[in-house]
């Protein structure tokens, strides 16, 4: 017996339920084409991570390399100018699916790279803290923001300093 459902909520959890068990299958056939066994623990990690990315991509935005230098104004719009920067320290990244992405976040209204960010790549690498992890850091909550999301404060760049520096000193 089937019954006929019109209620918008009811669709929406039914259709959030669907959308749930495929990626339940898309994980399986994943990890069945893995050689090594994968722990849950770093399946677990790996999903975490890529959750945080997509609130990235959700709420600023992921830039590719073109994208980048169009948004500076850049004249040459190509690759360069994002592989530039981010090799000289200058811009944060993200690797996925095999090319860099540029978390948009780190930008201002005008296109300029805010200032913070070179400062944060540097007190990264100091610390011993992978690039990407730090860009990734910025979107939770932490205690030394009072549970403020760092990425909230990027116009600040003297609080969000003090908040990476005691955040990234901390040995377990």
């Amino acid at each position: 017996m089937t019954l006929p459902v019109s209620d918008p909520a009811v669709m929406g959890q039914v259709g959030a339920l669907l959308r749930r068990r495929q990626a339940v299958k898309e994980h399986a056939a994943a990890l069945s084409r893995a050689r090594d066994v994968v722990s849950p623990a770093a399946a677990a990690a790996a999903q975490a991570r890529e959750n945080l990315i997509r609130v990235v991509r959700d709420e600023f935005g992921l830039h590719t390399s073109t994208q980048v230098a169009t948004l500076m104004g850049s004249r040459s719009p190509g690759r360069s100018l994002a592989s530039g920067l981010r090799t000289a320290g200058k811009l944060l990244f993200i690797r996925r699916l095999n090319a860099y992405q540029y978390p948009g976040f780190q930008f201002d209204g005008s296109g300029h790279i805010r200032p913070v960010i070179a400062p944060l790549i540097r007190l990264a690498k100091e610390r011993g803290w992978d690039v990407e992890d730090a860009g990734l850091w910025l979107l939770s909550g932490t205690r030394y923001l009072h549970g403020d999301r760092p990425v909230d404060n990027l116009d600040n760049p003297e609080v969000v300093l003090e908040a990476a520096g005691e955040a990234w000193a901390q040995k377990w």
